[in-house]
């Protein structure tokens, strides 16, 4: 701008001086012109000859008239020249603060000017062009010339920004804290590595013992990670800006106002209430009433029950003339003093209300009433130790009964009248317990020695008629022997064909006896008739037989063969299913449950199994002996876990291999059905239900609440929460935002989509994320709702996207992975897939891993923008059935759940699915597979199952199944599993 000004007299003084002619000045152009001018006049390095009368084209030469320099038109073309020199330095060396480095050594030739040497011995990339120059004690013009010359030769260049914060380190830790305290501020300026850069600039000016500036960075890297919602970290800043200067009362309120918000930081070692009110007193010896009064009324909020807070305000606000104001601190510690049962002390207060305002009658009206409630409960007091003395009373009668009716239960555990029932001593018997019952006629246990009784006779009336039946049967024996003989040779055969062999064997060898007893012809003729002794020795045989076969499976079973054992057993089921021996023996069936350690039960009573001689119940795995007739049903029992009915049939299989159902931890209910999934987070869950209503409460079943959204909206998709809001998809095209706690902001939400959502919501780094029907990439921030950005993708998403250190992943169907950065939506790189990506894209650090539609899942490292393995695992991967976690791969494809190590993608375990997943997550150690399992012979509806897989080994740990379909997603963090059902009730799991 001055080198414009002053073009046209610089071109008269020329050519008024002889130096130059209009033609010349015409043909060269006035850049050309000045450049050389400047390399004839103006370059320290030049060395001319002088003497009278040079012409310009001498000048050229090297000969210049010594007495140019010396008048008037010399001085104005010297300052023509440094203002046009300057204004092309300044072009290269914009501020004396930037750092520039050697990049190629000098040779030093003089072209550059004496100084060049030193100048350049100083450029290490630690020191500013204004370091510089302090430390050459030359001028800025000189030191910004010598550089600009430098740059134009590309000897040297700027430091990158990235390596201002590593060089300052540097600096710092050899103790160079001018060129440290440069490096950061150059860094703060480039915005390279806030906050922690302010923190670094504060360190170092605390070594330089300059507190004032420390603090005023310290304060603006508090202000930087409060925007970034860091309130903690913003906290210690400010109490080291306090402990540094402890007279900064601006850093000090700013700290006070942190600790005592609704969501204030809580620090160890620091009382905010106690630094309020030194606040306080500091503040009201500057006589800042303002400002005492805004501290206060902060702290009441904090401490709204401490009646110091109080009285210091009524004190401000009485000097303040604000009456209405302490009257109502008066009624806030009246009503404190109420809360606390102090109505006598509450009453001064509102009587100093009443000599403020003396037409106050509620507050004469409510002094009257507090004298009658402290009469009233001073007889309440008298009634409740009435009353407690009774109930002391009832409970030791009470007491007394429950001991008299224990032992009276202990006593009747101990008779014990088998043995005389056995012996047929029924009077005995039954006089014992008609001794219990007069012994303690009002015990509970009359009803059940009583039944005893009934049993008793039973059994002696059974007797009874057994006598009666023998005698008649001595009496008609003798007469009726061949009649007995015959009807014996007809049971035998009845025997046989009702299958009990060793009856119709012992009836056999009676009939033989009898017909021995008779002796007659036509006794043994009747004996050859029937083959009666062929049939005898052919059913010894056949038993004989399946004696050796039950010996040989003792043998098996004392060794521990199970499976010969089992080969046995079934082989006298298959051929000798009529006799004792394949009654006798039992199948071994193993039974394992997941988890291990059940114990199994047979009707109400635990199996036990033997061990060195001492019986111990059965878990889980273990060995049970079946017997031949069909299915028996086991119990398996553990705790924590719904006891599993087993059908155990040793013909079948030799193993039984069988999932538990975990019991739930707790079960939320909702009175409206569920209609989404749920979300987890924060220790909150959140699920839509009908109606236009949105329930969510505490994972440990408090703060229960349900919002109705009005109208005909509704929620549609899981909702996601972070940071103490819900936020979810309507269906009316908008993401709502619901806040937990009454303290939290809700900003401009509701907003309003300009397309249809395709993805469910992304939360993260403070920001809400969703692909559109347009597939345009939208992002608001959490807190206001303001829209920050949007972002045109080339084609339809793969999945939502990821948000991961500040930087947004999104894939798209047609292979790409595009990545933007969070807080202002430029594009920072786009990876190229040889296939087309069907999952969303899951971030590890630098490590992005995605499944494809050939199968194959590719995981990329994206700072060496390199494929780092990439592993088939079926058919096509979907979204649903893929995740990550801190070690692991998990992909559900082609009817298999496949576990691959993340590091390597090499495949660490597998296993077979038995239905469609519906979802599928991850979480540490566990995979969660929700499956949907189909009816069996179309008469049962479809329901969903929940599964917990063990990581690595594939084990199914425990399953969750529910009576139908479920309404939406399964929500997993941490510690907690929510499962949803369509009666509106969440189910807990650990």
């Amino acid at each position: 701008e001055h080198a414009a000004q002053i073009a046209q007299p610089l071109a008269h003084s020329l050519l008024a001086g002889g130096y130059l002619d209009e033609s010349e000045l015409a043909y060269r152009g006035r850049t050309e012109l000045e450049e050389e001018i400047y390399d004839l006049f103006f370059c320290r390095e030049a060395r001319f000859e002088f003497h009278e009368g040079a012409t310009y084209l001498e000048a050229r030469e090297g000969v210049v008239d010594p007495r140019f320099f010396y008048n008037c038109d010399s001085v104005i073309m010297e300052a023509a020249r440094r203002i046009d020199e300057w204004a092309y330095i300044t072009e290269r060396i914009p501020s004396t603060a930037q750092v520039l480095v050697s990049v190629a050594d000098l040779e030093d030739d003089g072209s550059y000017g004496v100084d060049a040497g030193a100048i350049f011995d100083l450029l290490d990339g630690r020191r500013s062009v204004a370091r510089i120059v302090e430390l050459t004690g030359l001028t800025a013009f000189q030191v910004c010339k010598t550089l600009g010359m430098f740059l134009d030769a590309r000897l040297i260049a700027p430091v990158a920004a990235d390596d201002l914060l590593k060089f300052g380190n540097q600096c710092l830790d050899e103790g160079r804290l001018p060129d440290a305290i440069n490096l950061y501020e150059r860094a703060i300026e480039a915005g390279i590595g806030l906050p922690e850069s302010h923190g670094l600039a504060a360190r170092a000016y605390q070594a330089a013992e300059k507190y004032e500036q420390a603090t005023f960075h310290l304060e603006s890297e508090a202000e930087l990670r409060v925007a970034e919602h860091d309130f903690e970290g913003a906290a210690r800043c400010l109490v080291e800006a306090r402990n540094l200067v402890p007279t900064n009362l601006a850093a000090r309120e700013r700290l006070v106002e942190l600790c005592v918000a609704a969501d204030g930081v809580r620090m160890p070692g620091f009382d905010p209430l106690e630094e309020g009110k030194e606040l306080v007193e500091l503040l009201g010896e500057l006589g800042d009433m303002g400002r005492v009064r805004a501290v206060l009324e902060r702290l009441l909020t904090f401490a709204p029950h401490d009646p110091d807070l109080k009285k210091a305000l009524v004190n401000v606000h009485i000097r303040a003339g604000d009456q209405k104001r302490v009257i109502q601190l008066y009624e806030a510690i009246a009503e404190d003093l109420v809360a606390l049962n102090k109505p006598i002390e509450a009453i001064s207060y509102l009587q100093k209300i009443l000599l403020l305002d003396r037409s106050r009658s509620d507050v004469s009206e409510r002094v009257r009433r507090l004298y009658e409630v402290d009469e009233r409960a001073r007889k309440r007091a008298r009634l409740l130790g009435a009353l407690a003395a009774l109930f002391l009373v009832l409970a030791a009668v009470g007491a007394g009964y429950y001991y008299y009716d224990e032992q009276a239960r202990e006593r009747f555990a101990e008779i014990d009248v088998t043995g005389l029932v056995a012996g047929e001593d029924f009077a005995t018997a039954r006089q014992q317990y008609e001794d219990f019952i007069l012994q303690h006629p009002l015990t509970t246990s009359v009803p059940a020695a009583e039944a005893e009784l009934q049993k008793i006779a039973s059994a002696q009336q059974m007797f009874e008629a057994r006598l009666a039946s023998t005698r008649a049967e001595l009496e008609a024996r003798v007469l009726r022997i061949r009649k007995d003989y015959a009807a014996a040779w007809e049971r035998h055969r009845k025997e046989f064909l009702a299958g009990r062999t060793e009856q119709s064997f012992a009836t056999l060898e009676q009939v033989r006896a009898l017909v021995a007893e008779a002796g007659q012809v036509a006794d043994v003729e009747w004996a050859l008739q029937q083959k009666l002794q062929l049939t005898y020795e052919n059913l010894r045989d056949y038993l004989n037989k399946a004696s050796e076969l039950g010996a040989a499976y003792d043998q098996s079973i004392a060794a521990s063969d199970y499976g010969r054992a089992r080969e046995l057993a079934l082989e006298l089921y298959a051929g000798f299913e009529t006799t004792a021996e394949a009654r006798r023996v039992r199948v071994p069936v193993m039974v394992t449950t997941r988890p291990a350690g059940a114990l199994l039960m047979y009707d109400g009573e635990p199996l036990t199994r033997l061990v060195r001689g001492r019986e111990e119940p059965l878990r889980t795995p273990g060995l049970v002996l079946c017997g031949p007739g069909g299915p028996v049903r086991l119990t398996a029992r553990r705790e924590g876990f719904v006891d599993l009915s087993i059908a155990v049939d040793g013909r079948e299989s030799g193993q039984l291999d069988l999932v538990m159902e975990v019991v739930p931890e707790r079960v939320l209910a909702f009175d409206t059905p569920a209609q989404t999934g749920v979300g987890l987070g924060g220790g909150w869950l959140a699920l839509g239900l009908r109606g236009g209503l949105v329930g969510f409460a505490r994972t440990d079943g408090t703060k229960q609440q349900v919002v109705d959204l009005g109208g005909l909206k509704s929620a549609e998709g899981t909702p996601a929460i972070a940071n103490g809001r819900i936020f979810f998809l309507s269906n009316e095209a908008s993401i709502e935002c619901l806040p937990v706690e009454p303290s939290v902001a809700r900003g401009r939400w509701p907003v309003r989509l300009q397309a249809p959502a395709v993805t469910p919501l992304c939360l993260g780094d403070g920001r809400v994320a969703l692909i559109d029907n347009d597939h345009v990439l939208r992002v608001w921030e959490q807190a206001s709702g303001r829209e920050l950005w949007s972002a045109q993708l080339p084609s339809a998403p793969s999945g939502p996207p990821a948000i991961a250190r500040r930087k947004a992943y999104v894939g798209t169907r047609d292979g790409s992975v595009v990545v933007f950065d969070v807080s202002d939506g430029s594009q920072l790189n786009v990876l190229r897939s040889p296939a087309g990506i069907t999952t969303r894209v899951h971030v590890h650090g630098d490590m992005l891993f995605f499944g494809c539609d050939d199968g194959a899942v590719r995981a990329v490292d994206f700072a060496a923008g390199e494929v780092s393995w990439v592993k088939t695992v079926g058919d096509s991967c979907t979204d649903a059935g893929f995740v990550t976690t801190s070690d692991h791969v998990v992909v559900a494809s082609s009817g298999r759940l496949v576990l691959l190590d993340r590091a390597s993608g090499v495949q660490v375990g597998a296993a077979e699915l038995d239905a469609p997943v519906v979802q599928l997550q991850a979480q540490d150690k566990r995979a969660f597979v929700l499956s949907r399992r189909e009816g069996r012979s179309g008469e049962e509806s479809p329901r969903d199952v929940l599964a917990a897989v063990d990581i690595p080994s594939a084990e199914v740990l425990w399953e969750y199944a529910l009576d139908e379909v479920g309404p939406g997603d399964v929500g997993v963090d941490g510690v907690t599993v929510a499962v949803p059902t369509p009666r509106g009730e969440v189910v807990l799991l650990r």
